[in-house]
Order: structure tokens, then sequence, then C-alpha cells
């Protein structure tokens, strides 16, 4: 059974900016998939362009069954993967996550 505990999608301003933030979370069977029962994406594009900003996740799609904790971002207008230190173990660390994401987001923006 499957149990979302966020599942939102905003449209912002942040310092002119328009973003599409879109976040999503849900605690799912505990499996060698999703080891903790946490499944979740955080993800920030800008709204016209639909360009990545930043997103973090625990999923991937290349191989699923390696799922790790990571974050996307854009670096010289390339993509890279980076692990996240945070790595959640319930409803609270998922919320601690998120608050960090937006934080991230938000400093992002300020540096355009």
């Amino acid at each position: 059974m499957v149990e979302i505990i966020i599942d939102e999608k905003d449209f912002v301003s942040l310092h002119g900016e328009e973003l599409v933030l879109e976040k999503w979370a849900a605690i799912v069977p505990k499996d060698g998939r999703f080891p903790d029962g946490l499944k979740y994406r955080f993800h920030a594009c800008d709204l016209d362009s639909g360009k990545l900003i930043l997103r973090y996740d625990n999923s991937d799609r290349r191989n699923e069954a390696n799922a790790k904790h990571h974050k996307h971002v854009i670096k010289s207008g390339d993509e890279k993967v980076k692990s996240l230190n945070l790595k959640p173990k319930n409803k609270q660390d998922i919320i601690k996550l998120l608050e960090k994401f937006e934080k991230e987001v938000l400093n992002h923006v300020r540096r355009m």
C-alpha cells in the first residue's frame, strides 16, 4: 500500500524568475529498490523554458534496482548528479529534505 505524504505543484515567482515546483513523496512497501520504504521526487524548473533548475529523487530510471538519494543540478549547462548527504528514513526526514530542497532552489535563483 502506498501512502502519499506530499503531492503538490506550485507556480512561484522568485526574484523575477517564474518557476514550477513539483513535490511528491510517499511511503511505499520496503523492498530492494526502496529499503527505507520511502520514494520521493522534488523538481524545480523554469516555467517558460522548462529547463531543469534542481531535482532531488531516490530513483534511478536507468537502473531502478539501484535507488540512491541524489540531486540533479545544472553546472555550466550540463546536468550533474550528486549524492545527497541527508538520507530520509521517515516522514519527518522527508519534510527536512523538502526544506533543504526549497532553500537550495532559492539560493540558486538568487545567483541567476
